[in-house]
């Protein structure tokens, strides 16, 4: 054993612009190997948290998770399979929001239809999911955003 080691090391010390195109080569290809696997990995847990995660499918046409209104009116009539559609925007960073002489900054805003919580399982500490998103005007916060603009008042009712 010790032999073969020996003559190794001096057959790679030999030949050293073979040898490092062979070590480059197989370091850059675990290096992608990994990259392509913590990828896969993620697209595959994406989203499984909810009830029926294996029935909800998305429609994308740039990048990033939103789709043109008209979209959804297509969508509706080429697939009627469809149980529910729901419109999901990106409504940008940094948004200015006003509350009692308040003015506070929103990181980030999505806009939804009534129909999001129909389809996505996620669990409100107040209110109704049924109701939540019916009225045009109305919103939804998460735990932080509720307590940075409400602190410790029930945010049900109050205007944003």
């Amino acid at each position: 054993m010790k032999n073969n080691i020996k003559f190794s090391i001096r057959s790679l010390m030999r030949q050293k612009g073979y040898t490092l195109v062979n070590v480059i080569g197989l370091g850059l290809g675990m290096a992608l190997f990994l990259i392509i696997a913590v990828y896969v990995y993620k697209e595959f847990q994406t989203d499984k948290f909810h009830e029926n995660y294996n029935e909800i499918h998305r429609i994308e046409t740039t990048k990033y998770a939103n789709t043109a209104s008209m979209v959804a009116n297509f969508a509706r009539e080429v697939l009627p399979e469809a149980l529910e559609i729901c419109r999901i925007d990106i409504g940008g960073g940094n948004t200015l929001a006003n509350i009692d002489e308040k003015q506070l900054w929103i990181e980030t805003l999505y806009y939804a239809d009534s129909s999001f919580f129909n389809i996505f399982s996620f669990d409100l500490i107040h209110g109704n999911p049924a109701t939540a998103l019916v009225n045009p005007l109305s919103i939804v916060l998460t735990e932080s955003e509720a307590k940075k603009f409400f602190e410790d008042e029930h945010p049900i009712g109050k205007t944003l």
